[in-house]
């Protein structure tokens, strides 16, 4: 019973670690800037042969403005100039070589966090919001932690042994 309820435990710490998708916070400054929320691993919504793809109605501030638009990601091996492109005709689009912006293939991209120098001089700066675990995980990890302390607080059965 003892070691049930020790394993039962330990699998609530350790799943309670498997929260849902992250979410990064993405901040473009220089000449344009853009700032906006994205899972680490988006909804792709259209994949080109070329190597980009694209993820539709990203909502944030581009260009000054508060609007959800379409953001092209690009596969630094694939296409020349790789990097990020922020199509959009009413407020002037911006697009620029420079690093790979995510890991796998186009279809299911892994986002990549850090501080990216661009071609044309911005500075694109990519941090997790999800450092901070959901309820559901607090509750999983505690509920894991009293799991554990019962069974180690349970009495152990005494054996008297009597010598004839």
């Amino acid at each position: 019973m003892l070691h049930r309820k020790l394993i039962a435990g330990t699998a609530a710490l350790l799943f309670s670690a498997q929260a849902q998708a992250a979410t990064f916070a993405y901040s473009l400054t220089g000449n344009y800037t853009a700032s906006w929320t994205m899972d680490s691993n988006p909804t792709v919504g259209f994949v080109s042969p070329g190597g980009y793809f694209g993820v539709y109605n990203v909502g944030g501030t581009f260009a000054g403005f508060a609007e959800a638009t379409t953001i092209v990601f690009s596969n630094a091996n694939a296409v020349p100039i790789g990097g990020l492109t922020i199509p959009n005709a009413r407020r002037g689009s911006f697009a620029s070589g420079g690093p790979q912006l995510y890991d796998g293939p186009e279809m299911t991209p892994t986002m990549r966090t850090g501080t990216f120098s661009l071609r044309t001089g911005e500075i694109l700066t990519v941090i997790n919001l999800s450092a901070i675990p959901e309820p559901a995980s607090w509750m999983m990890m505690l509920t894991g932690f009293g799991l554990a302390g019962t069974a180690l607080r349970q009495r152990k059965a005494v054996m008297l042994v009597r010598y004839a």
